[in-house]
């Protein structure tokens, strides 16, 4: 069936149109690209050159940047797309290009090359920018090759129709974001004010009366205390860190109105163990909303030193937070000393200093307990029928170790000898035995009743065929029923 005649005209007029090199103001530029083709090199134009090439249009931009020289301009300036328009889905569309042009300060695009083009856009550079390389996948989808800049508020993608233009502007690009100074939030700045000032409690006073972003706050955040690089991948599912510092910060405020915290807790503790770029922040975070709170030593105000309370247990934070995180709980202990926020920060002043990282975060049982303040304590009993085996079993049971190759076993120690008891001998009996020894403890010596965790030396060398070298670490046991004055019965 044949076009109509009105479709034919638009086919033929667009037709021509491209022929005349009319879609956005680049006459001429098609033997240009065919001998920059095989080798888009980063290279400065010479002077003198003659002919309306790059170099006129690297002049009339520089002009318009306020200055007369080409150098200004990091990278050549030149055509690229902000969309995908044509290419290979969509051949029928126009493609749509801009005048891009980087300088040290910026990525701006303009209408075109023109020393009157209208700027249309501008991308500040800053430490926190980040870019990505082009990528295969995008090229078989659309048939460009994609440069993507990550800014503030906004994120430029851009596409060429070359690799070598696409990763000479990724590398000018990430040139020039290396050169800059690192970002320092408001947050950073003021925690060194605090540290310069920390002997001079009325000037620490004014520093958090005059900055609200120190002291506590019942409204949304909605960006990090820390500084993160923009579009900076979280991993593991996460979205970015930038992203998951603002829902970590919903989830303390949650804290507050919560009944049972402690899974809440388990898992901003699980995620700053997936995600340790986060732990800094998080302590930033609760150090915030435990300053100036409305209700000081309220039940919604513990909850954020209980959650503090885990963290440091869990987490030590870096050392210029760590520092921050002293000075508030001296300032704390002056402006507060008889209230419960002081014993929680004694409990976390002595956990920071045992703290040194560890492979899973704590249980809710653990949880429950460093919320009281208190320490764990596994619990088994027995009646006149328990064995030896049993209580290693449950042991093994409450300890979450059910399916571990390695066990526990209970070891006796005396004067005469030490040895692991046997599986089958009662308990009752043992305890029994060692009543009787108490009574000699002061003529021949101690004895004493261990839980030994028994596993093979080197699992990985003991062949099969014989039996395995064992190794004992041993823990005391300690019965409420023996007497105090036995110092070393256990």
């Amino acid at each position: 069936m044949p076009f109509p005649g009105g479709l034919w005209w638009l086919l033929c007029c667009r037709q021509g149109f491209t022929l005349l090199r009319r879609d956005y103001g680049e006459a001429g530029r098609e033997e240009e690209e065919a001998a920059a083709e095989e080798s888009f090199e980063l290279r400065s134009p010479v002077v003198g050159e003659v002919g309306a090439g790059p170099l006129l249009c690297g002049v009339c931009v520089c002009v318009r940047l306020g200055s007369p020289s080409f150098p200004f301009c990091l990278h050549p300036p030149g055509w690229l797309q902000r969309e995908v328009r044509g290419g290979i889905k969509t051949p029928w569309l126009r493609p749509r290009k801009y005048w891009f042009v980087l300088t040290e300060e910026s990525l701006d695009y303009y209408s075109g090359c023109e020393m009157s083009a209208r700027r249309l856009g501008s991308l500040v550079l800053t430490s926190l920018c980040s870019v990505l390389w082009p990528d295969k996948q995008t090229y078989k989808e659309t048939g460009y090759w994609a440069v993507t800049v990550f800014g503030r508020k906004h994120c430029y993608r851009l596409y060429t129709e070359h690799l070598n233009e696409a990763v000479h502007w990724v590398c000018a690009l990430q040139k020039v974001i290396v050169s800059k100074a690192p970002v320092q939030t408001p947050t950073q700045i003021l925690m060194c004010d605090i540290e310069e000032n920390r002997n001079s409690p009325e000037i620490l006073d004014q520093i958090y009366h005059n900055n609200p972003v120190l002291c506590y706050t019942g409204g949304p955040m909605y960006a990090p205390l820390l500084p993160f690089p923009y579009a900076a991948p979280g991993g593991q599912g996460y979205a970015g860190l930038r992203d998951e510092a603002v829902k970590l910060f919903h989830s303390l405020q949650q804290l507050e109105g919560v009944r049972e915290p402690a899974l809440l807790m388990q898992g901003v503790l699980q995620t700053c163990h997936d995600l340790p770029p986060l732990v800094d922040e998080i302590y930033c975070q609760l150090v915030k909303q435990t300053t100036e709170p409305p209700m000081p030593g309220a039940p919604s105000d513990l909850r954020y030193w209980q959650l503090l309370t885990c963290m440091s247990c869990t987490f030590l934070p870096s050392l210029p937070v760590l520092c921050y995180l002293q000075l508030h709980l001296q300032r704390t202990e002056r402006r507060f000393p008889d209230s419960e926020m002081v014993l929680y920060g004694h409990f976390i002043t002595e956990a920071l200093c045992k703290t040194k990282g560890r492979e899973c975060v704590p249980s809710l049982d653990e949880i429950a307990r460093l919320m009281r303040r208190q320490e764990m304590v596994c619990t088994v009993a027995i009646t006149s029928h328990t064995t030896v085996q049993e209580v290693a079993r449950e042991l093994m049971l409450r300890l979450g170790l059910a399916c571990s190759p390695n066990s526990f076993v209970l070891y006796e120690e005396s004067w005469q000898h030490g040895c692991p008891l046997p599986e089958d001998a009662l308990v009752a009996d043992v305890l029994a035995r060692f009543e009787k020894g108490v009574k000699l403890i002061s003529i021949k010596g101690h004895i004493s009743l261990m839980v030994a965790f028994k596993g093979p030396l080197n699992p990985w060398t003991e062949s099969m065929d014989r039996e395995p070298t064992m190794f004992f670490m041993k823990w005391p046991v300690l019965f409420s029923f023996y007497p105090v004055w036995v110092p070393r019965c256990y």
